[in-house]
């Protein structure tokens, strides 16, 4: 059976979502047909990256290893001033809300290559022994896959692969100001698997400004409808659900600040729920409640039961825990910055897309009170999108074919 690694800035399975999470959903897809070898760091925590996990092997599945390495480098205040000036730079703050983004574009593509490797290096995770391992063990393995452009894991470990052949870049790209460091187009000479037609389209015309050797590889998930509970004796009230990252760059401050107003405004007994981890967790509201971490099952009964799924980013390559309720039949509220997830939405006809706090109210107000629309046919439009687009088998057909250079 031939080996494939998999190369993450973390991993484990109480990690949800986010490239993670697409990354433990590829090794269960793949491992009928290969060895699977997740190469991570022993960080849990996407703040500072602290080493949690232990060192060493860890078995989650037949023919699936997590190996984990130390992280050397901790994030700490220095990289946060670094970050400052990067945003500063960037106009990151409004950078999602600005019409014309061009002029930053080309600004941050001028940046210091000198600033750029050190901010890259000092972000984190960077672990020395993974980019040993890598180096020493690449004739172990066809392929190598690595996750996200972002991080050292990515950026130092592809450097590692003598065979660039033999490494795969799955870049996660979307429209935010570090995509445009100078230090990225180094993946030009890589073969990118691309998660939807608008990141292709992005790379393509923003970050290489040609087109590239590369495939769309979409994403697959094992229909688990049937198996779900619709019911939860523990919840008897009405609600729209988050479940990611509990933080600013995802638009959870945007995200409580509209459901307040929304709840100023309107004699509504809506709660908002939220799953997962952040330094967000805690909104102090009594409406909005912090479920903390949730196990896969209850996960998706809490989305079959909910009312709506709400995704708050403005940046996103994919959108994984929206399909995950558009396969529980949810239909969704999403922030129109983002161009996938606004795709998304009007591909599936399953939910609405909101600019501002009076908009996002006037979802909340159609789905809470079926007003204009009939939820059964957005959560039907919704299971329809999933079954259509996002069905395991044709994601494993699809990756098997990338791996084994069987797409032209």
């Amino acid at each position: 059976m031939n080996r494939l690694a998999i190369v993450v800035q973390r991993a484990g399975v109480d990690i949800v979502g986010g490239s993670e999470g697409y990354a433990y959903q590829m090794a269960q897809a793949l491992s009928e047909k290969y060895k699977i070898d997740i190469l991570t760091t022993c960080a849990k925590d996407y703040l500072t990256w602290s080493n949690s996990y232990k060192q060493g092997t860890e078995s989650i599945g037949k023919n699936i290893d997590i190996i984990r390495f130390k992280n050397d480098i901790e994030r700490d205040d220095y990289w946060h001033e670094l970050n400052r000036v990067l945003e500063i730079n960037g106009n990151c703050s409004w950078y999602s809300k600005l019409a014309d983004k061009s002029s930053v574009r080309e600004n941050i593509m001028q940046t210091p290559l000198g600033f750029c490797e050190e901010w890259i290096q000092k972000e984190g995770p960077f672990s020395l022994s993974l980019l040993k391992y890598i180096k020493e063990n690449e004739y172990k393995y066809k392929k190598l896959i690595f996750m996200t452009y972002l991080y050292p894991t990515t950026y130092y470990g592809i450097q590692q692969v003598a065979q660039r052949e033999k490494a795969l870049l799955i870049p996660t790209f979307h429209d935010e100001i570090p995509a445009y460091l100078p230090i990225f187009q180094k993946y030009r000479n890589y073969t990118h698997l691309f998660l939807t037609k608008t990141e292709e389209k992005f790379a393509t015309n923003y970050i290489y400004k040609e087109r590239i050797k590369s495939h769309q590889i979409g994403f697959g998930l094992e229909d688990k409808y049937d198996t779900i509970p619709i019911n939860d004796k523990n919840t008897n009230e009405d609600y729209i659900i988050y479940a990611g990252r509990l933080e600013e760059n995802k638009g959870l401050v945007e995200l409580y600040k509209y459901f307040k107003e929304f709840k100023d405004k309107h004699k509504s007994t809506l709660k908002l729920y939220t799953i997962g981890s952040g330094e967000l967790k805690h909104a102090n509201h009594p409406d909005i409640i912090h479920k903390g971490f949730v196990d896969e099952v209850h996960k998706l009964q809490l989305m079959k039961n909910a009312l709506a799924f709400v995704h708050p980013s403005a940046f996103e390559s994919l959108g994984i825990v929206l399909l995950e309720a558009f396969m529980m039949g949810a239909p969704a509220i999403v922030n129109n910055a983002s161009e996938v997830l606004r795709e998304h939405i009007n591909s599936s006809k399953a939910g609405f897309c909101y600019d501002n706090s009076r908009e996002f109210a006037k979802a909340l107000e159609k789905i809470a009170n079926n007003t204009d629309i009939d939820r059964v046919q957005l959560s039907e439009n919704a299971r329809e999108y999933y079954l259509h687009n996002y069905a395991l088998d044709s994601f494993k057909k699809t990756l098997i074919d990338a791996i084994e250079g069987n797409i032209e």
